[in-house]
């Protein structure tokens, strides 16, 4: 613009040079040119802009910067140098989002390494917070878990799992109902680290007693719920990942009674053994107890997309394959098919083979039913198992 220069760059810094670029010459046959900025504006710490435009007012010296971090900046490039936030957002796609089930309220979060609260009925924000970590999933508890309906769990792309409950700073009571923008506060209630990747689900079982958590990390781990969440342990999962989807109706019997019911469901199988075979000894119905069928695993193992229980003691898994496990995938059924045809071919050169064997059988029975003058020397000498090793 009127032959200034300007320029911005990841350190948040914006620099503008007066002096037209055709007056410039190089000092030697390098054919560079080092300008010094005329001045410069530094928009902030932790600011990164990588696009700009000039207001479409004429006459302006008004510009808007676009931050990676997720701003848009308003910068008054005049003797002033006016700079001032017009809009904050995520900066990137939004990894977790829920609502609250008493208020109007929604609560998101993203891998920019913020939790932002939202009024979607006044269409502001809330308030957000900032971590050393990205947000890879979130869920508002419900309020039968937490009465002042303020509780957000978030987990992480380190495997930390946070408690944060969203407070008035006015009152410091839970906000319940509608909440001026800049009101609202969220703060570090209880913080874990069930996992070493990725937490990829947050989920509580129906009686709202237990919580439990996914992780990329092939883990599902359970945790008491109350004032105080206290971990109760951690089940593996086949697979490269825990399922990376929502995690619906856990039941508090997997983490809790699992032993319990495999020892009620044998004592079960030995005595129904033991009234077919009244007279067999411990060991021999031990021997003769159906092995319970081998867990599934697939080869190359698969990501589980969600799991939900279906029936008492049945549940559904929907599976996720990769790249790889799509490319070897196809690669196995294009070698199935092939091996296939070949067994098809296989056996219709046999089926061939039975019926040229059967005609020459037949053949040697009509020339050795002629007269012995008129018979055919080379068929009689000819050895049938010539014809099986030519086919």
């Amino acid at each position: 613009d009127e032959g200034e220069l300007m320029t911005i760059g990841s350190d948040g810094t914006v620099r503008l040079n007066l002096e037209t670029i055709d007056t410039t010459d190089a000092i030697d046959d390098s054919g560079l040119f080092e300008i010094e900025p005329m001045n410069q504006i530094i928009i902030g710490r932790n600011v990164s802009l990588y696009s700009m435009v000039k207001s479409a007012i004429p006459e302006t010296s008004i510009w808007f910067a676009r931050d990676s971090n997720g701003y848009i900046w308003n910068l008054a490039l005049s003797f002033s140098n006016i700079v001032k936030c017009l809009f904050s957002f995520h900066a990137g796609a939004i990894q977790g989002m829920d609502v609250s089930e008493s208020s109007h309220l929604m609560a998101t979060t993203a891998l920019d390494s913020s939790v932002r609260v939202f009024d979607f009925l006044s269409k502001k924000e809330l308030t957000v917070s900032r971590f050393k970590q990205g947000g890879t999933t979130l869920t508002w508890a419900s309020d039968m878990v937490n009465t002042a309906g303020g509780l957000l769990v978030v987990g992480f792309d380190d495997g930390v799992i946070r408690l944060l409950e969203l407070y008035n700073t006015q009152s410091l009571h839970p906000v319940v109902g509608r909440t001026r923008s800049g009101d609202a506060e969220l703060r570090l209630r209880q913080a874990h680290k069930p996992h070493n990747a990725p937490v990829t689900a947050i989920t509580y079982e129906r009686t709202r007693k237990i919580m439990a958590t996914g992780s990329a990390d092939s883990t599902v781990f359970f945790f008491t719920v109350g004032e105080r969440y206290r971990a109760i342990g951690f089940v593996t999962v086949p697979g490269s990942k825990a399922w990376s989807g929502h995690l619906s109706h856990i039941d508090a019997e997997v983490a809790l009674r699992q032993a319990r019911k495999e020892k009620k469901e044998r004592e079960k199988r030995l005595k129904k053994l033991k009234e077919q075979k009244p007279e067999a000894t411990e060991e021999e119905l031990q021997e003769e107890e159906e092995e319970l069928p081998p867990l599934y695993i697939s080869s190359p193992p698969s990501a589980l997309h969600c799991i939900f229980y279906s029936t008492p003691g049945s549940f559904w898994l929907s599976m996720v394959h990769t790249l790889t496990d799509i490319h070897y995938i196809s690669k196995k059924l294009e070698l199935d098919r092939m091996h296939k045809e070949a067994e098809q071919r296989k056996q219709e050169w046999r089926k061939k083979l039975a019926e040229l064997q059967s005609q020459f059988q037949a053949l040697l029975e009509q020339n050795q039913s002629l007269p012995e003058h008129i018979q055919s020397k080379s068929i009689l000498f000819a050895p049938c198992c010539s014809l099986v090793h030519c086919i």
